[in-house]
């Protein structure tokens, strides 16, 4: 039997090492224009998003994205109603989880928000428009499966809710606020909240329980306040 030729074999060899050098460059670059573009599409799906749900106009200063840590870091969100800024976060750091995603589940593993200012406001149908965000009514809603909502810790720190509704105005400052154990898919389990600020001109402190997700709403826990001023809410007992 004739023997292959050796510079043949050694031209074929070559010639697949090259090629799989190619390969691995070509993903590789893949890889790094994947990396950079994500914070991009990360912008514009979220300003999407925002817009959908009933923002008027919604801007980003920033996005960092890094898939490997799971953070996400969102600085200098504004979002507007009509003329009127009713949502602005300074910044915004999030911890995302992967592995629920395959059970249809949105889990934050950590959120800290700093120096935010929300408006929360009763609309004329009796709607709450949140931060510039309207839900979605029942016929608008989808009947697809939904995906479930699970958040582990949120601390928030240095923020403001102005509250507004027909019968009511007030400002709730937080000084520090954390929430714990929120999910959707676990409507009776009770999730936690520590809150510490202001309403309107008195000193506040909450520590309880409560339950959102289920057929009815429950609370309970320990309320603190001190020096409020109740003429504003006068109106609401008479």
């Amino acid at each position: 039997m004739k023997k292959p030729n050796k510079n043949v074999y050694n031209a074929l060899v070559n010639l697949l090492r090259k090629r799989i050098l190619w390969i691995l460059f070509g993903l590789a670059l893949l890889g790094t224009l994947l990396l950079i573009a994500m914070p991009f599409g990360i912008e514009y799906g979220f300003k999407r998003y925002l817009l959908s749900q009933g923002a008027d106009q919604a801007d980003l200063a920033d996005v960092d994205f890094n898939p490997f840590t799971r953070r996400l870091v969102v600085k200098n969100l504004i979002v507007k109603a009509g003329a009127e800024q009713v949502l602005n976060v300074s910044e915004a750091d999030f911890t995302l989880s992967w592995f629920p995603f395959f059970r249809k589940r949105f889990v934050l593993e950590k959120v800290d928000l700093s120096n935010s200012t929300i408006t929360v406001e009763e609309m004329p149908d009796g709607r709450w428009r949140i931060g510039g965000l309207l839900p979605a009514t029942s016929e608008n809603k989808s009947t697809a499966p939904s995906w479930g909502f699970g958040l582990a810790a949120l601390q928030i720190q240095n923020s403001l809710v102005k509250l507004r509704s027909a019968p009511l105005t007030a400002e709730l400052k937080i000084e520090q606020a954390r929430l714990t154990r929120l999910r959707s898919w676990l409507p009776d389990q009770k999730a936690r909240l520590e809150l510490k600020g202001q309403i309107n001109d008195g000193a506040l402190q909450f520590q309880g329980n409560f339950t959102t997700f289920g057929s009815a709403t429950t609370v309970d826990g320990a309320l603190k306040l001190q020096g409020l001023s109740l003429a504003p809410f006068a109106h609401l007992i008479t």
